[in-house]
């Protein structure tokens, strides 16, 4: 009995071991099939190299590469420029003709000078503010003459108008005045710039101190005795 399952386990072996090698001989009859059909390609794909003999030099099969296909080269015409002598200028136009003979088809233009303005340039204004008097800087020297006199009383801001002659008697000067109310004489001294008069009007002593001025002017103050606010005058030499 024991023999018997000897038997059967080496037949069971013996059977899986021809099974398995049935089962192994086919990957490697696919493979050779494979290497078969690779072996069977043309030439093209690979070049089989040519059987030599030992000792004999081998020489490479030539390979032949396939030219690019080049397109005909298209006929061009050369640019052409024109020359001088092609181009056309416009000509002038042709003479009309008359009775008197040919006119050019356009008249001549002539180019006149702009009229000249009649309007006389306008001087520019002055400015309407006047420079300032100050005193001179010049003695006054001989002030003899006959001056226009214009005056404003302080009191009653009342203006008045008269003449004042001057007569120089050596240092001194004797000085009349004359408006339409009254006649008044005094007497006066010249001092640097200054001039200065005394005089009695209407009983009253009075006192003038005139300056000379940069516009060539006497001006000053003048009052009465008893009096705390002077009044003005102006002193113009005719």
């Amino acid at each position: 009995m024991k023999k018997q399952y000897i038997a059967t386990a080496v037949l069971v072996i013996v059977s899986l071991v021809y099974f398995l090698g049935i089962h192994a001989e086919e990957p490697r009859s696919a493979l050779s099939a494979a290497t078969t059909t690779a072996s069977s390609l043309p030439a093209a794909t690979a070049p089989t190299p040519a059987a030599t003999t030992p000792g004999t030099a081998t020489m490479p099969l030539p390979v032949s590469t396939p030219k690019p296909e080049t397109s005909p080269p298209v006929a061009t015409s050369p640019a052409t420029t024109p020359s001088p002598q092609a181009i056309s200028t416009p000509t002038s136009a042709t003479p009309l003709p008359s009775s008197t003979g040919t006119f050019p088809a356009t008249a001549p233009t002539t180019t006149l000078p702009p009229p000249k303005s009649s309007v006389a340039p306008v001087a520019p204004a002055r400015s309407a503010t006047a420079a300032p008097i100050t005193p001179a800087t010049a003695n006054l020297g001989d002030v003899s003459g006959t001056y226009d006199v214009h005056g404003e009383e302080a009191l009653n801001k009342e203006g008045y108008q008269g003449i004042a002659t001057v007569t120089k008697n050596g240092d001194v000067y004797a000085v009349l005045y004359k408006d339409e109310e009254a006649t008044v004489h005094g007497v006066g001294l010249v001092d640097g710039i200054t001039f200065s008069v005394a005089y009695v009007s209407e009983g009253t002593p009075a006192v003038l101190v005139l300056k000379s001025m940069s516009d060539g002017t006497l001006r000053g103050p003048w009052a009465y005795r008893g009096e705390n606010v002077p009044s003005s005058e102006l002193w113009q030499r005719r």
